[in-house]
C-alpha cells in the first residue's frame, strides 16, 4: 500500500469542507490509494495529477513509487488548470489514435532547488547524541512508574502516522504558534509561592541547616526585588544563545494522564474528528529505537513549569543547560502536564520524521467524545482495517451517550 504524505495546505482544505464532503473526499483517497479504483488524471502543463471526487478535486504528486504527497483539495471551479488529460491506469481515444496509459508512480516530482516537501524517518547519522533531562513530572509522577501519556491529534495526523510508520516532530520555532514564549524558558514567570519554602527541610530542627536555609531564603527574596528592567538585558541573552543551540531541535508533545482530558481534546484534536493515541513514557522512547536509530539519539523529559522563587533557588536554568529553553513551560500551561521527546539533527532540516514500531508505541486509540453519531460508525470501519493490518489495538468507541 503506499504512504499517503499530506502537506499543510491540503490538511486546511480538508479541515474547511463540511463534515460529509470530508468524509467522502477520505473514503475516495482511500479506495484510490488500496485499489486504483478512482478517476484520476494528469494535469495539462504540470507535474501534478488530480483524483475527482464530486465537485472536489485531490491535487497530488507521486514522489516515488510508493509515496502519494496531497498538495491541495480544492473545487473544481477554482483550480487554475481545470482540464485534465493523461488518464492514468488505461489508455484514452484523441484525435484518431490512442494515448498511452501513465501510472502515478512514473510522474516522479523532482524539486529544482531548496529541501524537500517532506523527508524519510531520520537517520542515525543525521542525530547528534542527547540525554534525558527531568525524570519527575509536574503532575507528582515520574519515569520510574511508567505513566500514561496521551497524543491528540486530528484524523489526517492519525492516518498518516498509520500509514506511513513514521512519528512527527515538531521544529522548536513551529511551537511558537501556541506559545509566543516558546523557547524561552520560564524567565517571565510572576508567579511566587508564599511562604518561600528553602531547598531543604530537615526534622528535628537542625541549627546550621536552619542557617543555611534562612540564609538560602533571604538570598531569594533579594533577587525578586531586582526589577525586570534590570534582568533584561541578561534574560535576552540568554534566550538568544538558547535560540542558536536548539535551532535544529524537534519535539513531540505527550499529556501525561491517566485519564483523557477534555481540555486537551477540546485544544488539539479538532474537537469532533479528533483522536487519542494512548502509551506510556517509555514505551514511546522504546518505539523510536528503531532501525538504525539508537537510544543516544532520543532525548526526553518531563516539562517544568517553576513559580518564580523555586527557578531561583534551583538554578534551572543553568541545571537543564540548553533544553531549559524548552523544558520549561510558564505555570499557565501546567495543565498540558507534558512529556516530551526531542531530537536534535545535526543540520537544518524542514520537517522530521522519525521512524517508529507502531506496536510499541500505540497501546489504544480512542475516538473524540465530540465525534458526531453519523460520523462514528463510518470512522470506525475507515480505520479498523487499517489497525488490524498493523496489528494495533481497534478504535476505542467513544462514551456512551446517556441521552438521545
Amino acid at each position: 500500500m503506499k504512504r499517503i504524505v499530506w502537506t499543510d495546505p491540503a490538511k486546511n482544505d480538508v479541515r474547511s469542507l463540511s463534515k460529509p464532503v470530508a468524509m467522502q473526499v477520505l473514503y475516495a483517497l482511500h479506495r484510490f490509494v488500496e485499489s486504483g479504483a478512482g478517476d484520476a488524471r494528469a494535469l495539462e502543463g504540470k507535474d501534478e495529477l488530480r483524483l475527482r471526487v464530486g465537485d472536489y478535486r485531490l491535487v497530488f504528486i507521486c514522489p516515488d513509487r510508493d509515496t502519494i504527497e496531497i498538495r491541495r483539495v480544492r473545487h473544481r471551479r477554482s483550480l487554475p488548470m481545470s482540464r485534465a488529460v493523461a488518464p492514468i491506469r488505461k489508455g484514452r481515444e484523441r484525435m484518431g489514435r490512442a494515448r498511452p496509459a501513465t501510472a502515478p508512480q512514473d510522474l516522479t516530482w523532482k524539486r529544482k532547488d531548496g529541501p524537500a516537501p517532506f523527508r524519510r524517518g531520520m537517520t542515525n547519522a543525521e542525530l547528534e547524541d542527547v540525554r534525558c533531562v527531568n525524570t519527575f513530572a509536574h503532575s507528582g509522577t515520574r519515569w520510574a512508574r511508567n505513566p500514561r501519556v496521551w497524543r491528540y491529534m486530528d484524523l489526517l495526523s492519525l492516518i498518516s502516522l498509520l500509514h506511513r510508520g513514521e512519528l512527527h516532530f515538531t521544529r522548536l520555532s513551529d511551537l511558537l504558534k501556541y506559545d509566543p514564549n516558546e523557547g524561552t524558558g520560564a524567565f517571565l514567570t510572576n508567579v511566587v509561592n508564599s511562604p518561600i519554602t528553602p531547598s531543604v527541610i530537615s526534622y528535628p530542627t537542625d541549627q546550621a541547616q536552619e542557617a543555611r536555609n534562612q540564609e538560602e531564603i533571604r538570598r531569594i527574596e533579594e533577587e525578586l526585588c531586582i526589577p525586570l528592567a534590570e534582568s533584561l538585558p541578561r534574560i535576552k541573552e540568554q534566550v538568544g544563545k538558547w535560540d542558536r543551540e536548539n535551532r535544529n531541535v524537534h519535539i513531540s508533545c505527550w499529556h501525561t494522564n491517566e485519564i483523557e482530558s477534555d481540555f486537551m481534546w477540546k485544544v488539539y484534536a479538532r474537537q469532533e474528528y479528533g483522536f487519542a493515541i494512548v502509551s506510556t513514557a517509555q514505551a514511546v522512547v522504546k518505539a523510536l529505537v528503531v532501525d538504525d536509530v539508537s537510544a543516544a539519539k532520543i532525548g526526553w523529559g518531563f516539562v517544568v513549569y517553576p513559580t518564580r522563587d523555586q527557578l531561583i533557588r534551583e538554578r534551572l536554568d543553568i541545571e537543564l543547560g540548553s533544553t531549559a529553553a524548552f523544558m520549561m513551560k510558564h505555570l499557565e500551561f501546567s495543565p498540558e502536564n507534558e512529556f516530551r521527546v526531542f531530537v536534535r539533527a545535526k543540520k537544518c532540516v524542514d520537517t522530521c520524521e522519525m521512524k517508529v514500531r507502531l506496536s510499541d508505541l500505540i497501546h489504544e486509540i480512542r475516538l473524540s467524545p465530540f465525534v458526531p453519531e453519523w460520523a462514528e460508525g463510518p470512522l470506525v470501519q475507515t480505520l479498523t482495517p487499517i489497525c488490524e493490518q498493523k496489528g494495533l489495538s481497534l478504535v476505542r468507541p467513544k462514551r456512551i451517550r446517556l441521552r438521545g
